[in-house]
């Protein structure tokens, strides 16, 4: 059964298909449900990262997730409270640089493998090797689609 995250990625997915009026992906696009292994775990990450980054509620020892939402998504990971903590504080900061890059060439995979190394460091070993497999597990619900030279048009 599909998580809500899952559902909504899948949604997400759908309604561009519709908007766009594509029945199938431009050329040089990986779909995940076909070729999962295809999917780079730091493009599977970053949209992990997008799917749980919100508001952080910080209390005397452990970052939160800040809603039922957000609980939801982590809940499948089985983290303990520190590596929820800094998963989520990670995904904070994560999402603090992409904002704060808007508007400017941004290395989105550079962030985002920033972000992978200093997880390593600072989640149990248990903690970041569940969170690596999850990823992975998602990339099931994944597309990666190129981004087109509009320097042609």
């Amino acid at each position: 059964m599909l998580s809500r995250a899952n559902l909504h990625l899948v949604f997400m997915a759908l309604i561009s298909l519709r908007i766009y009026g594509q029945t199938s992906l431009p050329p040089g696009s990986i779909n995940g449900a076909a070729t999962p292994d295809q999917i780079p775990d730091v493009v599977a990450t970053r949209l992990f990262l997008a799917a749980i980054a919100g508001p952080i509620v910080p209390n005397a020892t452990a970052v939160q997730p800040a809603d039922s939402k957000q609980a939801a998504r982590l809940s499948p990971i089985g983290l303990n409270p520190a590596d929820t903590g800094a998963l989520l504080q990670a995904a904070g900061t994560w999402q603090a640089n992409v904002s704060a890059a808007k508007g400017t060439a941004v290395d989105l995979d550079g962030l985002t493998q920033n972000v992978i190394t200093s997880l390593q460091g600072q989640m149990s070993t248990q903690g970041f090797a569940s969170f690596l497999a999850y990823v992975r597990s998602q990339k099931k619900y994944m597309q990666r689609v190129p981004v087109p030279d509009m320097a042609q048009h």
